[in-house]
């Protein structure tokens, strides 16, 4: 079942678990103000994906801080790249 969020007269939100088929509230079940239910960003469920995998992850990297992810090494590539042609074009300037 998924939960709703809505929004009182006043600005207060509240949570409700309702069915998908259930109509939207239109007064608040506790204090009777009239209420909007509040669009939330869509979220998926990624397979295989859990928050203790990564903090995991996260833990795991303290370890080794050298451990790194297929982004973050091209970026030591591209930045290691760099500096063998400043000094290269340095050696070619003085030399």
């Amino acid at each position: 079942m998924p939960v709703y969020v809505y929004r009182r007269e006043d600005g207060t939100e509240f949570e409700k678990f309702q069915r998908m088929s259930d109509d939207k509230l239109e007064t608040c079940p506790d204090t009777g103000q009239t209420v909007k239910r509040v669009i939330q960003p869509a979220t998926s469920i990624i397979k295989g994906w859990s928050p203790d995998k990564e903090l995991k992850k996260v833990e795991r990297h303290k370890k080794n801080p050298y451990e790194t992810t297929l982004p973050e090494y091209q970026k030591k590539i591209d930045e290691n790249t760099q500096k063998a042609i400043e000094q290269e074009q340095n050696l070619i300037d003085n030399g």
